[in-house]
């Protein structure tokens, strides 16, 4: 129930065209319309102060791709760690989506049975060719030698056209072959 002195302020405002400006009334609107009061479907951007909008206003999916501006989220954007493998489209990142990296190849040479079998002297090393294609003279290569015998190490790696040079040296005092399934994983890079 309206009191005497605030429907006597309300009118006076009426009449004096003041019912915007007068301090009393936006005070008293302020602690009455609520939800209800709202026509649903109404509130508009302009009437929404700028800033006001927070993370708890927002349900939870409510903002999907088709909401975010085309190339607009930047790495200040992401969590640390927010993205991983599940989030990334197979084959979606090359050298190009990396800083400093032009080229960026991954590949993998099977030894064959007889590489596999065959023990290898004391210090001594053996020379396996890995056809990786798009490899060139200047780039710079990782291997990584899978399933290989512990004293197995790779000792001089060498890149050429279309060719990773891999050198396979027994560290061992033994003579040991590489083992049946070995294999060389291969990345080769350029910056």
């Amino acid at each position: 129930m309206i009191s005497l002195k605030v429907g006597g302020i309300i009118a006076a405002a009426f009449i004096a065209g003041a019912f915007v400006a007068s301090p009393e009334l936006r005070a008293y609107a302020a602690n009455t319309v609520g939800s209800a009061d709202i026509i649903n479907n109404s509130i508009q951007s302009v009437d929404i102060k700028d800033g006001e909008v927070k993370t708890d206003d927002i349900a939870p999916s409510a903002v999907g791709s088709l909401r975010i501006k085309d190339n607009d989220v930047k790495a200040q954007d992401i969590a640390p760690d927010a993205v991983g493998a599940s989030e990334l489209a197979a084959d979606s990142v090359g050298g190009s989506e990396l800083q400093a990296v032009t080229k960026l190849l991954f590949g993998q040479c099977v030894l064959t049975n007889s590489e596999a079998t065959s023990p290898l002297s004391v210090h001594v090393a053996m020379t396996k060719n890995c056809t990786i294609a798009g490899t060139d003279s200047d780039d710079s290569v990782i291997v990584t030698l899978n399933d290989m015998n512990v004293c197995l190490d790779d000792g001089l790696v060498q890149s050429q056209n279309g060719i990773v040079v891999v050198h396979i040296k027994n560290e061992c005092s033994i003579e040991v072959p590489p083992g049946a399934g070995s294999t060389i994983g291969i990345i080769v890079y350029d910056k």
